[in-house]
């Protein structure tokens, strides 16, 4: 997912004043700028920096149109671990992306059938109520929808719209190498990411711009103030 600046298992940075705070002050500075960057700087460098997401790959973690809060590196644990969803910028394109790391280095990775494998095993994915959308033409679809749960516990959402038979639904067996980390976009029929080597590959854990901290806005009832997992 390419990102524009503006102004989805993350809760490094607690919710409570200091982040209540910075959300009120993020949502006025969003209302005063429009879409133009928001950097809140305290005392010194950026701490955080609000993006606008504009596209479906993050489905049904984050919505088109959803304003959400990154806490940058200066704030965030910088080793990133699996289940994490990062906000990266691209080296060749300069456009910043948001994803799932799926992969540390040294793990092995391949989709088999549109089954995600990790160190040789099959990831456990369950089946649960179906997930309303729209197509590219505004028709109300229903999307295959599963709950995704890694090796630590950790579980997300993701959805496959073209069930199992999607083109990216099937991978060669791929090995992340060091200082790097694989991503998949939770919207995975939908989602330009680590699978396209060509295009991306693992990305570099140094472009690795920050974590969701929160969410400020969004056009979708119950979503403003929640934290992106």
């Amino acid at each position: 997912m390419t990102l524009t600046t503006a102004g989805p298992k993350v809760s490094k940075l607690p919710v409570g004043l200091p982040l209540l705070i910075l959300w009120c002050v993020a949502v006025l500075a969003f209302l005063l700028l429009g879409t133009g960057a928001i950097w809140l700087r305290v005392w010194g460098p950026a701490l955080v920096r609000a993006y606008h997401i504009p596209s479906t790959s993050m489905l049904p973690t984050l919505q088109i149109e959803d304003r959400v809060l990154v806490a940058l590196h200066t704030i965030q644990q910088p080793d990133p671990r699996r289940g994490d969803i990062v906000f990266h910028r691209h080296r060749r394109s300069g456009n910043v992306y948001v994803h799932r790391i799926i992969g540390l280095p040294g793990d092995s990775i391949q989709l088999v059938s549109g089954r995600l494998h990790l160190n040789g095993s099959p990831v456990p994915r369950e089946r649960v109520e179906d997930f309303s959308t729209v197509d590219i033409r505004g028709k109300p679809i229903s999307v295959p929808h599963y709950r995704e749960t890694l090796p630590d516990r950790t579980s997300y959402f993701v959805l496959e719209q073209e069930g199992d038979r999607g083109f990216l639904d099937n991978t060669e067996l791929m090995r992340v190498p060091e200082g790097r980390v694989f991503v998949l976009g939770d919207n995975r029929d939908n989602s330009m990411d680590s699978r396209d080597s060509k295009e991306m590959g693992p990305i570099p854990i140094a472009d690795i711009l920050g974590y969701p901290a929160l969410t400020l806005w969004s056009r979708h009832e119950g979503r403003a103030g929640s934290v992106p997992r």
